[in-house]
C-alpha cells in the first residue's frame, strides 16, 4: 500500500513539473509575441517582419515550422515499426526541399509580395486566382492542422498521464483532449493575430531550437545504450523487431507486395517530393528576408538543420525498437506515434511501456498497480501451487527412493552376514585342518626322536 501510495505521488509530481514547464515556455512565447507586437508598424512588418531576418534566422524558422510533431512522432514511429521503409519519409522531405531551393525560393522572393495569392494575381485575372489560392490554402491548412492539434491533445494527455478510464481537473480523457485542442489553437491564433510573422518567426525558431536539442541529446543516450556502434543498435533493433533482417532491408511496408503498394509507394514519392514546395506556412517564408540571395541561403540553412534532424531521427527510430521493442510499440499506438515518448521513458530509467493498450494515455500509477497487483497475486499463486505440487512429487520421489534404498540396504546386509557366515565356517574348518596336521607333524617327530634314542641306547 505504501509503494502504491509513494508511486502515486511521483505520478503527482511529475503531472506538476509538466504542467510548470509547459506553463514557462507558453509565457516565454506569449512575451515574444507581445514584444514582436510593439515592432509592428507597416503591413510588411505584419506580413512579412519587415523582411528583416538573417538566413540563418529565417532557416531555423523553416526548420521550426517543417520539423512539426508529425516529423519527431511520425517519422520516429515508422522507422521503428517498418526500419528501412519508414526511413523514405526523412529521404523524402529532405528532396523536397531541393525543389524549394531551385524552383521557389528566389523567385518567391523577387515577387516582393506576402503571399503565393499575390504572386499568381500579378500577371493573371485576380478574383479567380485569389479564390483558387485561398481555397488550396484553407484545405491544405486545415488537414495539416487537424493533424496537428490531434497531436497535441494527445501528447499533452500523455504528459498529463490522463488514463482512459482517469481524469484529470474533472474532466475525462476526452474532453481534456478536446479542452487542450482548443487551448492550443486559440494560442495558436493569438501567436499570428497579435505577434504577426515576426512574432511566430521567433517563436519557431525557439521550436526547432527545442527539438534540435532534445533529439541530439536522445540520440546520444540511446547511442551510448550500443557504445556508440551503430552496428550493434541496427542488429538489435532487428532482433526485436521480429522481422529478422527484413527490417534493414527495403520492402517491409512499401512496394515489395501487391500492386496496391507499389502505387503507394509512386503516391508517397509525389507526395514528399512536390508537397513541400506548396505548404502555404513554407512559402511565406521566403518573403521575410532582404534579397533573393538572403531566401536561397535561408533555404540552405533550413536543408542543413532538417537533414541533421531526419538522420537523429534513425537513432531515435531504431534506439525505440531495439530497448522498446516494436511489440509494445504497437500494443502502445497501432500507428507508432508513441515510440519517442516511450523511448524518451526507457532512457529515463523506465520501462518504456507508459501507454495502456489502446494507445490514448499512459495509466494512472495507483490505476495501474491495482490492476498490476491482482496479476502478481494469481502469479503467486500459481506459482506456489506448482511449487507445492513440485514439492509432493519430491517428497514421494524421495520416499520412494529411501524405502528403496532402505530395502537394498538389508538385502545387502544379509547377503554381507551370509557370506561373513560362510567365510567363518570355512576360516574355522580350515584353521581345524591346519591344527590337525601341525598335531600329525609333532607327533611324527616325536616318534623319530624315540627310534634314534632306542638305537643309541643298543650300542
Amino acid at each position: 500500500m505504501n509503494g502504491v501510495t509513494v508511486l502515486a505521488a511521483s505520478a503527482d509530481t511529475r503531472r506538476g513539473l509538466t504542467i510548470g514547464l509547459f506553463l514557462v515556455f507558453i509565457a516565454i512565447t506569449l512575451y515574444i509575441t507581445f514584444w514582436a507586437s510593439r515592432q509592428n508598424k507597416t503591413a510588411a512588418d505584419f506580413y512579412a517582419a519587415g523582411r528583416s531576418f538573417s538566413a540563418f534566422q529565417n532557416g531555423l524558422a523553416i526548420g521550426g515550422d517543417y520539423m512539426s510533431a508529425a516529423s519527431f512522432l511520425g517519422i520516429a514511429g515508422l522507422i521503428a515499426l517498418f526500419g528501412y521503409d519508414g526511413f523514405l519519409y526523412s529521404i523524402g522531405f529532405l528532396v523536397a526541399w531541393l525543389v524549394a531551393l531551385l524552383l521557389v525560393a528566389e523567385l518567391m522572393r523577387n515577387s516582393g509580395r506576402y503571399t503565393m495569392g499575390d504572386v499568381l494575381a500579378f500577371r493573371m485575372r485576380q478574383r479567380p486566382v485569389r479564390m483558387a489560392a485561398g481555397i488550396s490554402t484553407i484545405t491544405v491548412s486545415i488537414f495539416y492542422l487537424i493533424a496537428q492539434m490531434v497531436g497535441a491533445g494527445a501528447l499533452v494527455a500523455l504528459l498529463l498521464g490522463i488514463s482512459k478510464t482517469g481524469s484529470f481537473l474533472g474532466l475525462s480523457q476526452g474532453a481534456a483532449k478536446n479542452v487542450t485542442i482548443v487551448i492550443v489553437g486559440a494560442l495558436m491564433i493569438l501567436y499570428v493575430t497579435v505577434g504577426g510573422m515576426r512574432g511566430t518567426t521567433w517563436v519557431q525558431m525557439i521550436k526547432a531550437g527545442l527539438l534540435m536539442a532534445g533529439a541530439i541529446l536522445m540520440s546520444l543516450f540511446v547511442l551510448a545504450k550500443f557504445n556508440f556502434n551503430p552496428s550493434t543498435l541496427l542488429g538489435e533493433a532487428a532482433s526485436q523487431s521480429g522481422k529478422g533482417d527484413a527490417f534493414l532491408n527495403p520492402g517491409l511496408r512499401y512496394g515489395a507486395g501487391d500492386w496496391v503498394t507499389k502505387v503507394d509507394l509512386i503516391s508517397l514519392g509525389l507526395a514528399l517530393v512536390l508537397g513541400t514546395a506548396g505548404l502555404p506556412h513554407i512559402l511565406m517564408r521566403f518573403y521575410t528576408v532582404p534579397t533573393a540571395r538572403d531566401a536561397r541561403r535561408s533555404v540552405n540553412w533550413a536543408i542543413g538543420l532538417i537533414g541533421t534532424f531526419y538522420l537523429l531521427t534513425l537513432a531515435l527510430g531504431f534506439g525505440a525498437a531495439a530497448l522498446v521493442g516494436t511489440k509494445a510499440i504497437r500494443a502502445a499506438n497501432p500507428g507508432g506515434n508513441t515510440a519517442a515518448p516511450q523511448l524518451a521513458e526507457e532512457l529515463g530509467g523506465g520501462t518504456g511501456h507508459m501507454l495502456d493498450e489502446s494507445g490514448d494515455a499512459i495509466e494512472d500509477v495507483g490505476e495501474g498497480a491495482g490492476k498490476a497487483l491482482p496479476k502478481v497475486g494469481q502469479g503467486a499463486s500459481s506459482a506456489l501451487g506448482e511449487v507445492g505440487e513440485g514439492a509432493n512429487q519430491a517428497l514421494g520421489e524421495v520416499g520412494q527412493g529411501a524405502g528403496r534404498g532402505v530395502a537394498g540396504a538389508g538385502q545387502g546386509a544379509a547377503q554381507a552376514a551370509q557370506g561373513l557366515g560362510q567365510g567363518a565356517a570355512q576360516g574355522v574348518q580350515g584353521a581345524g585342518q591346519g591344527v590337525q596336521q601341525s598335531v600329525g607333524q609333532l607327533a611324527g617327530q616325536q616318534q623319530q626322536r624315540q627310534k634314534q634314542q632306542q638305537g643309541g641306547g643298543g650300542g
